[in-house]
């Protein structure tokens, strides 16, 4: 542990200063055999191991149950006390005992669920003009509530329903898919990744552009636009920040756009051994999750010093820029290239007084 203390006036003066102590994180468990995705609830792990859905306790540190279906699933998430795990032909939902109570053969489109219970699904596709169809299933109502525009993908941002083509954005009603607002670029870009909506606001950005646009979420207005690369983007929503990791790290303003923090030096990421290069970073309060673009090495970045404060190795394999990292306090779970599955958790941060005189 690292401290420092003031320099006292006179022999008999007391000067006291509280320094926090750095965070720092220990393995608690090692899963072998992921197969697929996972995720942290209440102190229990949720994963595919051999393809099994299975649930493992962070306190005792061991495994708990395991569902009678083979799957591998792409996201597990919750959803009204049900377990909710999909993959590329449908839903399946689970109890609390990891027993099947529900199943939905459905064409996935995109792997998540909102908190509403609203899944995108694929509902046709046009092999001529090579242009699909989408539709918003709800849990809930067990049915396609409706569907979109032919040639839009329906994505699912923060709740938020976007419809999004190569030079339009639409923000849709999740009850009935009706327009809420679009907006248009008088060219044709990529489609758009959406890095955060809610009703105030949308980041999106157009990769062919190499442009970051803010989006007033009521009308659809650009807000402002800036130059930037379309990568390594995640934004902070309650700190009104935008944080981008890639060779470097660069922070901006989400109410403006502009420049608030940053160190791109190459010199230093090499000497870490850190070059991430990659978007699957975890942001937590005060740090951002990395690993190595082709290293085992799996480092804290710490968001007020703008240098790393923690780095762990691993003796064999490396991490996939494909494979997510999960932050969700105070647990960090990252998956190697062998399908191991490592869950650290952040020890307890104290503050230590010192005196001298």
């Amino acid at each position: 542990t690292r401290f420092s203390c003031s320099r006292c006036l006179s022999k008999s003066s007391f000067i006291y200063e509280f320094y926090k102590v750095e965070i720092m994180l220990d393995l608690v468990i090692k899963i072998e055999k992921i197969t697929s995705s996972y995720t942290v609830i209440q102190n229990n792990v949720w994963c595919c191991v051999d393809g099994y859905l299975t649930q493992f306790s962070l306190v005792a540190l061991d495994r708990i149950k395991k569902s009678d279906v083979c799957q591998n699933y792409q996201t597990i998430s919750f959803y009204n006390n049900t377990i909710v795990a999909i993959f590329n032909k449908g839903i399946h939902c689970y109890n609390s005992e990891l027993e099947l109570v529900d199943s939905f053969d459905l064409r996935i489109g995109t792997y998540n669920i909102s908190q509403n219970g609203h899944a995108v699904v694929s509902v046709e596709y046009d092999y001529i003009s090579f242009l699909g169809t989408s539709g918003i299933f709800d849990l809930t109502e067990k049915k396609i509530l409706w569907t979109g525009i032919k040639g839009d993908n329906l994505k699912l941002v923060n709740d938020q329903i976007f419809g999004v083509s190569k030079n339009r954005v639409s923000n849709l009603s999740p009850i009935d898919g009706s327009l809420n607002w679009s907006f248009e670029y008088e060219e044709k870009q990529t489609i758009p990744d959406i890095y955060y909506g809610n009703e105030g606001n949308v980041l999106i950005g157009f990769e062919g552009k190499n442009e970051l646009s803010l989006i007033n979420g009521k009308s659809g207005q650009i807000v402002w636009s800036i130059d930037s690369f379309n990568k390594g983007v995640k934004v902070d929503y309650r700190n009104s920040l935008i944080h981008q990791f890639l060779i470097g790290y660069v922070r901006y303003s989400l109410k403006t756009g502009e420049v608030l923090n940053r160190n791109v030096n190459r010199e230093y990421y090499s000497e870490i051994e850190i070059e991430s290069q990659r978007s699957n970073y975890a942001l937590g309060v005060d740090h951002i999750y990395t690993t190595d673009w082709k290293k085992g090495i799996i480092g804290a970045f710490c968001l007020n010093k703008l240098k790393f404060d923690w780095i762990y190795r691993i003796k064999t394999g490396n991490f996939p820029a494909t494979a997510k990292l999960v932050w969700i306090k105070p647990y960090l779970l990252v998956k190697d290239s062998n399908n191991n599955l490592y869950v650290f958790k952040e020890k307890d941060s104290t503050l230590l007084q010192v005196s001298n005189s």
